[in-house]
């Protein structure tokens, strides 16, 4: 079946599958925007943030996803998001959030936000350069508790996350919870993602991994390596501990990216609060050519604590 058939088919996943390929080969996707499925209408939505097309029919799109790419996309090229101050989904007003802090805009709006990440933005700005430790009953930034520290439950900073999703065009969080998933499309601990094939879920994904740091950090590795040799792209945040064995075994001899980030990030609680990491972190990227052997260097960046490259 030709790509031009595909995009006409009555199954939506064929559709998907054409609007997929025209977005990495640059094609025309404007077909896709008024597709019924809500994941054909998306990979439209990506290709136009990724090329700076107008997303303005992307705004009032029914599904969250596709208003996110829309909210960013506008945030990227400066232009007016007080449309997605009051959107229901919340990754949405946090894009508003983002570039109102960035502008140095009014952020009353989002102190009150039902949202920890949204109200992050207004504390950022408020506190900007500072290290606070509270920040009110209602706000975000607290200092971790020692009961804190032994949680899985921090979610990575939303704007640093950002910055990798749209670097590496991430489309699954791997290990998640309700209260810390990065993407609308993510694996639990009961789905139990060591033990699943992600190829088999996704044979396109591109996966987000943060997962529980601890002794078992080097089974996350391994599961990324080994993916990574069956196709995929995995993007995995941790813990820079070059000393370890997995470090040695497992990174050096197959990583494609290694991106050292400079300062302490400051995750977040489902409460609200943030503390800073306890250790240097760092992003490991995992992918399908250097895990097939087919020769790719190792390459090593730096970045703040927003993903920005240094």
């Amino acid at each position: 079946m030709s790509t031009t058939e595909m995009r006409t088919s009555a199954d939506a996943y064929v559709r998907r599958a054409a609007a997929y390929a025209d977005r990495l080969a640059g094609r025309d996707v404007s077909w896709a925007r008024t597709d019924e499925a809500d994941f054909v209408r998306l990979q439209a939505a990506l290709a136009d943030r990724r090329d700076g097309r107008d997303v303005s029919w992307a705004r009032t799109d029914e599904d969250d996803r596709v208003r996110w790419e829309a909210a960013s996309a506008d945030r990227r090229a400066g232009r007016d998001l007080s449309w997605a101050r009051a959107d229901e989904a919340a990754l949405v007003r946090w894009e508003a959030a983002w570039a109102d802090r960035l502008a140095g805009r009014d952020l009353s709006w989002a102190r009150a936000d039902g949202d920890a990440e949204v109200r992050r933005q207004a504390a950022s700005a408020d506190y900007r350069g500072d290290a606070p430790s509270k920040w009110g009953a209602s706000g975000v930034l607290h200092s971790a508790t020692d009961e804190d520290k032994g949680s899985d439950d921090w979610r990575t900073p939303r704007e640093f996350f950002e910055a990798f999703r749209t670097r590496y065009d991430l489309t699954i969080d791997a290990a998640a919870s309700e209260a810390n998933a990065m993407l609308p499309r993510y694996w639990t601990k009961q789905r139990d993602a060591l033990s699943l094939s992600w190829r088999q879920q996704d044979r396109r994904a591109r996966v987000w991994v943060n997962p529980p740091y601890g002794r078992g950090i080097g089974k996350w590795i391994a599961k990324a390596v080994e993916e990574s040799r069956q196709g995929l792209t995995v993007v995995l945040l941790t813990f820079a501990r070059t000393d370890t064995r997995w470090w040695h075994d497992l990174v050096l001899p197959n990583a494609t990216a290694i991106w050292f980030v400079r300062g302490r990030l400051h995750f977040v609680q489902p409460t609200g609060k943030t503390g800073p990491a306890p250790a240097p972190s760092v992003v490991l990227v995992f992918s399908p050519a250097r895990g097939y052997g087919e020769g790719e260097a190792l390459r090593v960046f730096s970045c703040d604590r927003e993903g920005r490259q240094l």
